[in-house]
């Protein structure tokens, strides 16, 4: 994975796996980021679990405002609605997502989770708000929840 001398120290200085993910992922968004990367920033035996939601940085930068999408299938539908990357096998996607404003810049495309629309945004959004929950597995496809792509904004 390419990214900056600042990026990277400022990853690197922080003092635990965790904390050093969450940097990760919030400098590091739009982007695929492997397993491999993950494993060596943590340097941790149970990296993965650095990811997850449950105390990891998925729940950790929900309140940023940042979902981190992997290769679930429910997952890469989210992508392609948000209009970014797709995660493809043992890869995550970070973005900051903020509620779907009338007239807000955004970048299009938008999911909704709980009947509730959201934006991608690049950097902070002006209407930055905690992320929606990701969808689990088998609800996503049979419940509805998603929609699909449609423009945002005027």
């Amino acid at each position: 994975m390419h990214s900056s001398d600042t990026d990277r120290e400022a990853v690197f200085e922080r003092s635990s796996g965790q904390t050093r993910l969450n940097e990760l992922f919030r400098r590091v968004q739009r982007r695929g980021i492997g397993r491999n990367t993950v494993r060596t920033v943590v340097q941790q035996r149970d990296y993965m679990k650095r990811v997850r939601g449950n105390g990891g940085s998925r729940s950790a930068l929900r309140n940023e405002g940042i979902v981190i999408l992997g290769d679930y299938d429910s997952h890469r539908r989210v992508a392609r609605q948000l209009g970014l990357p797709v995660p493809r096998e043992g890869e995550f996607i970070s973005a900051r997502v903020a509620p779907a404003v009338p007239g807000a810049a955004s970048l299009s495309w938008r999911w909704t989770a709980d009947s509730r629309a959201s934006r991608c945004c690049r950097g902070r959004c002006e209407h930055e708000r905690r992320a929606h929950d990701l969808p689990v597995l088998k609800q996503a496809s049979e419940n509805g929840s998603m929609i699909r792509p449609t423009m945002a904004g005027p």
